[in-house]
């Protein structure tokens, strides 16, 4: 197995041997991450970020984020050097690039509960380099949606994304009409039981709802 852990992250201690265990009666998957705590450079705790238990929920958000949180993910070592390893052309986002290649060999999945602290102040990489961090998962998600469909899918991202400007609403339709359209290939590739494309369509019904809050707001 190979575990992560940033400097300035904090595993809680009965992190690994869950994942271990989790991976040990569970051989058809590759990695398992866990829910995050977020805190900030005192320790403040704050929100918990929560990745998706579900392996087919997980595969679909692996289109778009990463599958779990960088500082919380242990793999089977064999699948990390099958996928070839992290490809620095892709900094500081190579570690999305590589799970997502792992996500491609078998299944993934996160622990539902905390196991990690995950640190964010103004001198860590994801709040110094977050445009370049955001440039570069772009790249990435476009390459993992090609899987699927070919309509253009990185001017889609842009429009969906929280971090892009809010869409009009012609854009919204047109990038509403284009994930139906990857949701529905990724279900069929995929062999989606129907528990889990109803936890994805709800999935897609939140991101698209956050997209009609932005127009309504922003007119």
């Amino acid at each position: 197995y190979l575990a992560r852990n940033d400097a300035d992250d904090v595993a809680m201690p009965e992190r690994l041997e869950k994942q271990v265990k989790f991976l040990d009666e569970h051989p058809e998957y590759l990695l398992v991450g866990s829910w995050m705590q977020i805190i900030d450079g005192e320790g403040v705790e704050h929100e918990v970020w929560e990745y998706p238990a579900n392996p087919h929920l997980a595969e679909w958000t692996t289109l778009f984020h990463p599958v779990a949180g960088s500082s919380a993910v242990l793999t089977r070592l064999q699948a990390v050097q099958k996928a070839g390893g992290y490809r620095q052309e892709l900094v500081p986002a190579e570690v999305y690039d590589l799970l997502s290649r792992i996500s491609e060999q078998g299944e993934v999945g996160n622990l539902p509960e905390v196991l990690e602290k995950y640190r964010v102040h103004g001198e860590s990489v994801t709040s110094k380099r977050m445009q370049e961090q955001n440039e570069a998962r772009f790249k990435i998600s476009s390459r993992n949606c090609y899987r699927y469909i070919e309509e253009q899918p990185e001017k889609i991202l842009r429009v969906m994304s929280d971090t892009s400007e809010p869409p009009t609403r012609k854009e919204l339709l047109q990038a509403m009409s284009t994930y139906q359209h990857l949701l529905d290939r990724f279900i069929e590739a995929r062999r989606v039981d129907s528990e889990s494309a109803k936890l994805i369509r709800e999935e897609l019904v939140r991101r698209v709802g956050r997209q009609l809050q932005s127009i309504s707001f922003f007119g």
